[in-house]
């Protein structure tokens, strides 16, 4: 193929995407897993205004007597602060560079599929990975996940060129991509079994000694995660992610369900997209009739999404039905099946066939995900969307704020851009009143129209401002 052509052929899609979800980068965070958007966005709304310090990463809710907020490595939302402090804050900027992160993405699967297929189904099997609906969705949303998954990518790629070369060179960059996926989302270390039947492999042809040498260097590189997740993990207290299965309190029926629900919904319908799905069981057909080239020369492929399933299996009750984030690193692999079935279907017979699949999967991608961007009910009470700016204004901006009836402890605060105390429904109580004002919280912000202050006599309640919410100055007597 002429370098123009692959050129407009990688492009084509990528700037369909950009123009399907231009609508999109206007809009502020909301939408399926808002919580975890408005977690990300207010840690960029913090490096860009408070300290920009990536060793620092802030939120608004004091409840854990800090705003200190140590989950990933905040590589992405530093990076996107660094945008807002050239190009002025946005969410804007933060959609944007996701999409970027995306393309880069998408471009990295292309390079990988080309060490293995001829250039015609790597660029066939980028165009569908183009249109996972999961994808669609999140290569705009305010979330690290996409740039995590792009960093694991060109880990393969150059992985995959280490595997054909076996030059230290390529190692060292497929070990940097893997210690900053890795950084972004811990999950990712998991690829570097990738490495492991390559450095066996190579032992046997360049000796033992340089394989271990290789062995040590990936290692090396890793340091910077072991560092920083033994920063961070201690204060993950009763996060779930940790212990997984191990810590299941969820019955074997309830676990079934979602075993069951991910394998005949969200891979066929959310990962693949229907149109890529018919090549995709081809490729798995195709897989289980050549068993030995899995497990030969695509040995490295074939062990490391075994080693995702299991990953899978351990966080089952943590992604129950919802949670398709989790399922990120399954992308590259399930369409690398694609590219099994593409690489069979490349006769005269055939084409029609994928022409027309070609052609819906844009569509199917955008029929099943654009519902989640709804304005209308965007996951919370729509008046922190639509009323921001006057909930803002009645806010004093040092105040610190005590917000009702929020499970998230990031929305609600997100959009008041205040620091203060997130309470969960059915939690306002007296006594929390109490430990808050204590604290130096003033301010009072509830979704219940009809709250009554006289069911708290020991406080003197001001009403400032009243909308979809109210905001009251609050004191104790």
């Amino acid at each position: 193929m002429r370098p123009y052509r692959r050129i407009l052929f990688f492009i084509s899609p990528v700037l369909l995407s950009f123009l399907l979800h231009l609508q999109i980068f206007k809009l502020d965070v909301l939408g399926i897993h808002v919580w975890r958007q408005s977690q990300t966005q207010t840690v960029i709304y913090n490096f860009t205004f408070s300290d920009n310090n990536i060793l620092h990463p802030q939120r608004f809710d004091l409840n854990n007597g800090s705003t200190a907020l140590l989950y990933e490595f905040p590589l992405y939302q530093w990076l996107v602060a660094q945008m807002n402090h050239v190009l002025g804050y946005s969410v804007i900027n933060t959609r944007a560079f996701t999409f970027l992160c995306f393309v880069f993405l998408c471009f990295g699967f292309f390079k990988w599929m080309r060490l293995y297929f001829k250039e015609e189904t790597a660029l066939l099997s980028a165009y569908f990975l183009c249109f996972s609906p999961l994808l669609y969705y999140y290569c705009v949303n305010p979330l690290p996940d996409v740039l995590a998954l792009a960093f694991a990518q060109w880990f393969l790629v150059f992985a995959g060129r280490y595997q054909l070369s076996q030059k230290t060179e390529q190692l060292l960059i497929a070990a940097f991509f893997l210690m900053l996926a890795a950084l972004i989302k811990l999950p990712f270390i998991l690829f570097a079994v990738f490495l492991v039947p390559i450095l066996i492999s190579g032992s046997a042809k360049k000796g033992v000694v340089k394989s271990m040498v290789h062995a040590c260097l990936v290692l090396c590189l890793l340091i910077p995660v072991v560092l920083w997740y033994a920063y961070a993990i201690p204060s993950w207290k009763g996060n779930g992610i940790t212990s997984g299965i191990f810590g299941n309190e969820k019955s074997e029926a309830e676990l079934l369900s979602y075993f069951w629900f991910h394998l005949v919904s969200t891979f066929p319908e959310l990962i693949s997209n229907y149109a890529a799905f018919p090549l995709i069981a081809l490729g798995i057909y195709f897989g289980i009739k050549n068993l030995k080239i899995l497990f030969n020369k695509h040995l490295p492929i074939s062990l490391t999404f075994l080693v995702v399933s299991l990953y899978f299996v351990f966080e089952l009750n943590m992604i129950e039905k919802s949670h398709d984030y989790y399922l990120l690193p399954f992308v590259p692999f399930v369409f690398v099946l694609l590219a099994y079935g593409l690489n069979r279907t490349n006769t005269s017979k055939y084409k029609a066939f994928v022409f027309v699949l070609i052609a819906i999967a844009p569509l199917t991608a955008y029929l099943r995900v654009q519902h989640r961007w709804d304005v209308v009910n965007p996951g919370f009470n729509p008046a922190y969307l639509n009323e921001q700016q006057a909930l803002q204004s009645h806010i004093p901006e040092n105040a610190l704020c005590i917000v009702d009836s929020d499970d998230s402890k990031f929305i609600a605060l997100y959009y008041l851009k205040r620091n203060g105390y997130s309470l969960y429904k059915n939690e306002l109580s007296t006594q929390k009143l109490k430990e808050c004002v204590s604290k130096d919280a003033s301010v009072f912000v509830t979704e219940n129209l009809k709250f009554d202050a006289n069911n708290f006599p020991e406080f003197r309640f001001e009403q400032v401002y009243s909308g979809g919410l109210k905001i009251y100055n609050i004191q104790q007597q």
